[in-house]
């Protein structure tokens, strides 16, 4: 199984959404925690990022944190 890459990002606006399938709160302006890339290009497509933002790993260890998604 291909690991998936996870990014965080910063919403435009308060939104609950279901990245890993579980209800999640995301608020304007609030750096989020890691979700899936292809949930954040979701998110862009809706023009729910803040500002002309490229999401980031953060300093996150996207390695270690993908092997919870296995």
């Amino acid at each position: 199984m291909a690991k998936k890459s996870l990014l965080t990002f910063t919403p435009a606006v308060d939104f609950t959404g279901y990245p890993f399938g579980e209800k999640v709160d995301f608020r304007a302006g609030v750096e989020s925690s890691p979700v899936p890339a292809e949930y954040v290009d979701l998110i862009r497509e809706k023009g729910m990022l803040a500002g002309a933002e490229i999401p980031t790993t953060a300093g996150i260890d996207v390695t270690a944190a993908t092997e919870e998604l296995k």
